[in-house]
């Protein structure tokens, strides 16, 4: 695993829901799994041309935005919210491989970050950048540090 740091921006403009851990529901993965089909529920219904790749942003506070990335701004979007993601300055890791390796990458890039001296900030987002017809040991995904 490599963790790179970035001083050139990172942007992205998403559309979504927001969301947060409750007495019923005490997991990300459970969360951002019903946020996700929520959202390609209404991106279908309202036919908005979109990339296709979900992004998770992880909020301070303990919120999570699940959404994607729109081809065209949209003026209707429904229930949808919008976000718009900056990153000044960042860490990047990729894992290629199983989301049941997420808990130990993200380990990995929080220790490596305080090795290197750096704080992390929010938001930190996973980018999942694979489809369905892949196998679990091709799924790309990239998490986002925000560092202060």
């Amino acid at each position: 695993m490599e963790l790179t740091i970035c001083e050139d921006p990172f942007t992205v403009s998403l559309v979504g829901f927001r969301g947060e851990l409750t007495e019923d529901i005490k997991c990300y993965g459970t969360l951002g799994c019903k946020l996700m089909g929520r959202m390609w529920e209404a991106v279908a219904e309202l036919n908005l041309p979109h990339h296709g790749i979900n992004h998770w942003v992880y909020l301070d506070g303990g919120d999570l935005f699940c959404g994607t990335e729109l081809k065209q701004p949209a003026e209707a979007i429904g229930e949808l919210e919008r976000m718009d993601v900056v990153l000044p300055r960042y860490s990047k890791c990729l894992l290629v491989g199983s989301y049941t390796q997420l808990g130990e990458t993200w380990q990995f890039c929080k220790e490596e970050l305080e090795r290197r001296g750096e704080t992390q900030g929010f938001p930190s987002l996973e980018i999942y950048d694979h489809h369905d017809d892949v196998s679990a040991d091709d799924h790309r995904t990239t998490i986002l540090m925000r560092l202060q």
